[in-house]
């Protein structure tokens, strides 16, 4: 029997994982579903993991990695090993797939673009259940794959789209070395509705027309622009990669939690780039969805999928939804949340507090609708928490004071904590060809957003002291930590340093003595 090794390099940068460690994806579970329905053995890996396991590395006969733009100079360094090691077939996926030329340059057979299920499963077919390629003629008519010719010229793809629904692999889960402890993300709908464009004008030429083709034409239209502008927010990639929303079954989701369960996992968060999204596409008559606005959520799907999780979870796990868009968080969906998932946390993406340059950037909600929908949460008694970017495209100092006062305005109406994120130019985003700005210590401008959110957190966190917390026990500390335990919240909040005696995996209440950082909190284990 052919063996497959999955390595997990999400966020893995250089080597190791170093900031949200506790994060469990999808992507690597969603591809060893297809190679378990096709009775192959398969293992997951994380980086860290592979780079020790060199012996256990051998029994294996195909290599599969998947990864970010960030996480390619780690991807590289796993097929070099690879082959001194092995030398199989090896097979590059995720978002770095945007990249194909690259990975092919790092010494992949094959890069699977967009999402990779169907991909595998034509590939399976082909000869790779026996651990080979298919031929190269057979690889030219299979969609959603790049590779070398036998004359060294890229063969190149567009992202594929899974047409069929693959369950993801449950017992996989237990490959990961925190999974007990981990936030393991469960796919609910793949794509987003925001086919807005920017008006930022891009460095390749193009600049919008104000045609307004896609913010007030028909759905199916807005799928295209005349100048040729990719969709979405500037600095985003998802409607390029995914396309319009595409929503799992009700019922698939519930058998894949139930399992997790199983396995002993206890924070499950839904994972979409909206979760309002869920079901929303058929609000369209089965249509493509490719207005961020209208219509409203689809409540009843996402009802019934709330309901079948209490039923399911009950106090065995958190549950959390995430990421949700502004523009579609009515009070009707914030009650309905919190009706279900009472005190959970859940995410808005804010990014600047200017409204021109929001729209400017292709937002589909108005920095007045981020906050109104902070207001909402607290209010239904949720948790908001709200993302900014600072170094975008069109940022000025005029943008920045305009943000640092939006960030103090999240914190007055009640967001728990404000995450903010430096700007990447990805691979199919509009913004691609932007370089990358400086650090906020170089620029007058993000250091001001960024100062603004580092005092900010650091409020929030000495609110904190005094407070217990539920907390999971996820490792031991090193270097300035050693002889600590590094915990995390069990219902999310910040990194908790830990002193006193402790078990990993185990639960335990802490009490927060100290704030260590605007990222980090030290609690000492409480006797109540």
């Amino acid at each position: 029997m052919t063996r497959f090794l999955i390595i997990d390099a999400t966020g893995a940068g250089k080597g190791i994982r170093k900031l949200t460690r506790d994060v469990i994806g999808s992507g690597a579970r969603a591809v060893a579903g297809v190679l378990e329905s096709f009775g192959c053995e398969a293992r997951i890996m994380v980086p860290e993991v592979f780079f020790n396991a060199k012996s256990e590395v051998k029994q294996f006969d195909v290599l599969m990695c998947g990864g970010m733009s960030m996480d390619l100079e780690v991807m590289g360094e796993i097929v070099k090993i690879w082959r001194k090691i092995r030398g199989g077939v090896c097979i590059a996926g995720g978002p770095a797939s945007a990249e194909a030329e690259k990975l092919l340059e790092r010494g992949y057979d094959l890069v699977m673009v967009g999402e990779a299920e169907d991909t595998i499963a034509e590939l399976l077919r082909g000869g790779l259940e026996d651990g080979c390629l298919p031929g190269e003629d057979e690889l030219r008519k299979t969609a959603g794959v790049s590779f070398l010719s036998s004359d060294g010229v890229a063969v190149k793809s567009d992202p594929r789209r899974t047409a069929r629904l693959w369950e993801p692999s449950i017992e996989r889960v237990k490959d990961y070395p925190f999974y007990r402890v981990a936030r393991v993300y469960v796919w609910c709908v793949r794509g987003c509705s925001n086919f807005y464009r920017t008006r930022i004008p891009l460095p390749d030429g193009k600049v919008c027309i104000e045609c307004s083709k896609c913010r007030s034409g028909n759905l199916k239209e807005r799928l295209e622009c005349p100048v040729g502008i990719p969709p979405g927010c500037g600095y985003c990639s998802v409607p390029s990669m995914y396309g319009p929303p595409r929503s799992r079954s009700v019922e698939s989701i519930l058998r894949e939690i139930e399992g997790l369960l199983r396995q002993g996992v206890r924070r499950i968060y839904l994972g979409a780039s909206c979760f309002l999204e869920f079901h929303r596409e058929r609000k369209v008559n089965g249509g493509v969805l490719t207005d961020p606005r209208e219509p409203e959520p689809n409540y009843e799907y996402i009802e019934k999928l709330l309901m079948g999780l209490r039923e399911i979870v009950g106090d065995k796990a958190y549950v959390s939804v995430e990421n949700v868009k502004a523009s579609l968080f009515t009070r009707e969906a914030a009650s309905l949340i919190s009706e279900y998932l009472p005190k959970t946390t859940i995410h808005f993406g804010g990014e600047t507090g200017s409204a021109s340059h929001a729209a400017a950037l292709g937002r589909p909600a108005h920095p007045r609708e981020v906050l109104s929908a902070v207001k909402k949460a607290v209010t239904a008694g949720l948790r908001p928490y709200v993302y900014f970017i600072h170094g975008l495209p069109g940022q000025t100092i005029k943008t920045a004071r305009q943000t640092a006062r939006m960030i103090r305005e999240t914190f007055r109406l009640g967001a728990e904590k404000i995450t903010i994120y430096k700007f990447k130019p990805l691979p199919m985003s509009a913004f691609e060809k932007f370089r990358e700005p400086p650090s906020a210590s170089r620029s007058k401008a993000s250091r001001i957003i960024v100062k603004e959110v580092i005092r900010i957190n650091k409020t929030l966190k000495k609110k904190m002291i005094g407070e217990t917390l539920e907390v999971l026990v996820a490792e031991k500390g090193e270097g300035r930590f050693r002889g600590k335990f590094i915990a995390y919240p069990l219902r999310d909040g910040p990194t908790v340093i830990l002193d006193g005696k402790a078990r990993l995996g185990e639960k335990v209440k802490v009490r927060i003595v100290n704030v260590m950082s605007d990222k980090l909190v030290e609690g000492a284990v409480s006797d109540s």
